[in-house]
């Protein structure tokens, strides 16, 4: 959690949390892409509720404050992250 906010201090939100754009394009052969992005996406959803963290990736000021993480929850406010 404490890399997951870090990172989010230094720029990097849900948008880079992805895979290659080829994964989620239809092979020449088949009629289906291999991964389907909507599926991905619900899927990237499901994983930051799951760790209580936003829509955008950063964990929430409630689980930092669970975690004894306070100085952490405060540095992401004062950055109006949260």
């Amino acid at each position: 959690i404490m890399t997951r906010a870090f990172n989010a201090m230094a720029g990097i939100s849900r948008k880079d949390d992805t895979i290659h754009p080829r994964f989620f394009e239809k092979p020449s052969d088949t009629e289906k892409p291999i991964i389907d992005r909507e599926k991905f996406d619900e899927m990237i959803s499901r994983y930051y509720k799951l760790r209580a963290w936003n829509e955008d990736g950063i964990p929430s000021a409630k689980e930092l404050d669970r975690l004894g993480l306070q100085d952490i929850r405060l540095k992401l406010e004062e950055k109006e992250f949260l």
